[in-house]
């Protein structure tokens, strides 16, 4: 992956992540809904597409430990990756119970 790219994840987005939750979150709880328990992004280089999933409380995936969703969605990508086009502008599937 290009070191910008890499550079501008992990030094922009990242450190942010928590603080944007937190604050979608405290909305979510004034309009009663459900919050966010994990969210899953993805980025396609060659493109420059993200796609992203958000979980809520109430999804089934939300009980899973961190260690059991990544685990899971692994084992996805691993099938997926060698029967797509890494460029392709679709995002892989995501892992569900």
């Amino acid at each position: 992956m290009d070191a910008t790219v890499v550079d501008k994840i992990s030094n922009q987005l990242l450190p942010q992540a928590a603080e944007v939750a937190r604050a979608v979150n405290e909305n979510y709880e004034e309009a009663n809904v459900p919050v966010i328990q994990y969210a899953m992004l993805q980025f396609e280089t060659a493109t420059m597409a993200w796609f992203g999933r958000k979980l809520t409380t109430a999804s089934p995936e939300a009980q899973l430990t961190f260690e059991e969703l990544v685990s899971g969605w692994r084992a996805i990508l691993e099938q997926e990756v060698p029967n797509r086009p890494l460029d392709s502008d679709r995002p892989f599937p995501y892992f569900e119970v």
